[in-house]
C-alpha cells in the first residue's frame, strides 16, 4: 500500500499493491470538495480516469501516440518532452465524475489541424465532451 494525491484536485487516497503492480484503491484518506458527490466506491476510478485524459494529451502533443505535431524533443536523457519554449497548461471543471479537461499550449500556435487532431485523439480515447481546447 501507498497513499496517492492526484495532481488534478486535493483528494488523498491509499493504493494497494499486489505482487508489486497496482491492485486499486484503498482508503480515501481525504475527498475534495469537487469529488464529494462520487461514491466511494468509484473514486479512484474517477481519479485515474482524470489523470489519464490529462497525461495522454502530453504523450500525444509529444507525438508519442502516433501523430507528431512537431512539439517534442529528445532530452539528453532519451527522454521525449516538449520543445523548449512550448508549455502545456491544463486545467479542470465541474465537478463529479464529469468533469472537463481544458488545455492550452503556449510557445506556439496550434493549428485547425493539429487542434482536430488533438481532440480527434482524445474523444476516441476517452468519448466526446472530454476535452476542450482553450
Amino acid at each position: 500500500m501507498q497513499t496517492w494525491r492526484p495532481d488534478t484536485c486535493g483528494c488523498y487516497i491509499e493504493e494497494i499493491y499486489e505482487a508489486g503492480s497496482i491492485k486499486g484503491g484503498g482508503q480515501i484518506l481525504t475527498k475534495c470538495v469537487v469529488h464529494a458527490t462520487v461514491p466511494d466506491a468509484e473514486l479512484y476510478d474517477t481519479l485515474l480516469a482524470e489523470n489519464r485524459i490529462k497525461n495522454r494529451v502530453f504523450r500525444f502533443l509529444c507525438g508519442l501516440d502516433g501523430v507528431d505535431l512537431k512539439l517534442s524533443k529528445m532530452d539528453p536523457s532519451g527522454a521525449v518532452t516538449l520543445k523548449d519554449g512550448v508549455e502545456y497548461f491544463w486545467t479542470f471543471s465541474g465537478s463529479g465524475k464529469g468533469r472537463q479537461l481544458a488545455i492550452s499550449v503556449s510557445g506556439v500556435t496550434l493549428t485547425t489541424t493539429q487542434k482536430t487532431a488533438i481532440k480527434n485523439f482524445i474523444d476516441a480515447q476517452f468519448g466526446a465532451g472530454k476535452l476542450s481546447l482553450v
